[in-house]
């Protein structure tokens, strides 16, 4: 069986267990519209959040699976110290 592009998000979100993931890393899976998977996946019932912020003039992106609805939330949520 093929492996789809949102397959691949999915494991990678899941992989790191409610930490927040870098956009950088996730355009590390050479997927062209990350956007548009992570979309397909919120309609699956996965709830992906999204964060940005800036460090100059450089805006961050982030993602992390929260929980995929009707089903189990993952057991940490954590959240980054803001030192």
């Amino acid at each position: 069986m093929r492996t789809t592009q949102c397959d691949r998000i999915l494991a990678l979100l899941q992989a790191h267990q409610g930490y927040w993931v870098g956009l950088f890393r996730i355009m590390q899976l050479h997927i062209a519209s990350h956007t548009r998977r992570i979309h397909e996946l919120r309609k699956m019932g996965h709830v992906i959040e999204m964060k940005s912020h800036f460090i100059g003039r450089q805006r961050l992106v982030e993602y992390r699976l929260v929980e995929k609805q009707g089903g189990t939330s993952n057991a940490r949520i954590p959240q980054r110290s803001e030192d």
